[in-house]
C-alpha cells in the first residue's frame, strides 16, 4: 500500500479535528480560573499551568502494531503540542507550553495521555 494510502486511511480513523476536540475537552473539563495544572512526566519537572483555551497543534500521528504487550498494543499515537510551536532547531520542535501524546485503542478511543517538555 503506497504511503499516501496510509496517512488517508489513519486521517480518516482518527481525524485531526477529533484530537483536537478531545485535547481541548480535557483541558477544559480539568480547568480552575481558566487555567489547567498540567503534571509532567518528567522526574525534575515542576508542574505547568496552561491556559484551558490554548492552541493545539498535532505534532505527529501513527498507528503502532505492537507484537509484544509492552504498552496498549495495537492502536494510535498522537503527540500534540500546547500552545502551539513555539520554535524548531535542527529538526527538534519546542512547545510553547509542553507536548501531549495521547494513547488510543485501535478503535481510536484515548487510553491515556502523558504530558512532556520534551518532544518524543
Amino acid at each position: 500500500m503506497p504511503s499516501l494510502e496510509v496517512i488517508k486511511a489513519i486521517d480518516a480513523a482518527l481525524p485531526d479535528e477529533q484530537i483536537i476536540k478531545k485535547v481541548t475537552n480535557l483541558l477544559q473539563e480539568y480547568a480552575k480560573n481558566g487555567e489547567v495544572e498540567i503534571e509532567l512526566d518528567e522526574a525534575e519537572a515542576k508542574n505547568i499551568l496552561v491556559p484551558a483555551d490554548t492552541e493545539i497543534q498535532i505534532v505527529t500521528k501513527a498507528f503502532l502494531k505492537e507484537y509484544f504487550e509492552i504498552n496498549f498494543q495495537t492502536g494510535y499515537r498522537v503527540m500534540v503540542a500546547l500552545g502551539g510551536i513555539r520554535e524548531e532547531k535542527h529538526g527538534l520542535l519546542q512547545a510553547k507550553f509542553c507536548f501531549a501524546t495521547l494513547y488510543c485503542d485501535a478503535e481510536g478511543n484515548m487510553v491515556t495521555i502523558d504530558f512532556h517538555l520534551e518532544m518524543r
